[in-house]
């Protein structure tokens, strides 16, 4: 659960910096700590930063990827479907995403470019 909270933290962090003005290569990017709400969730993405070792070390991050498993569930308990995602970003110099994942024997992709 605490990884699956990481990831979603992280995925959330590269989303919102995704949006942001681009930063000149000598300059550090501001940490966005003063930006993020005051509850759990504001937490949850502050930790996710110091586990990844602090804002300074996630923004100068080029690429990160994660695989992300997704279960579906019958009534009785029983697996309906699982999915298994690949997520791949580039964050610098200009964010690019892909997710690729199988589904019933056919493959499929979501990308975007910029």
């Amino acid at each position: 659960m605490k990884r699956v909270l990481v990831s979603l933290a992280c995925a959330l962090l590269m989303m919102a910096t995704g949006c942001a003005v681009e930063q000149k290569e000598n300059k550090a990017a501001p940490s966005p700590a003063a930006s993020l709400p005051q509850n759990q969730a504001g937490d949850v993405v502050k930790r996710a930063i110091t586990f990844a070792g602090g804002w300074e070390k996630w923004a100068a991050q080029q690429t990160v990827q994660y695989q992300k498993t997704t279960i579906q569930y019958n009534d009785d308990g029983s697996v309906k479907k699982k999915t298994v995602e690949l997520h791949q970003y580039v964050l610098q110099p200009q964010l690019r995403v892909r997710f690729a994942w199988e589904d019933e024997g056919k493959q499929y992709a979501s990308i975007y470019s910029g």
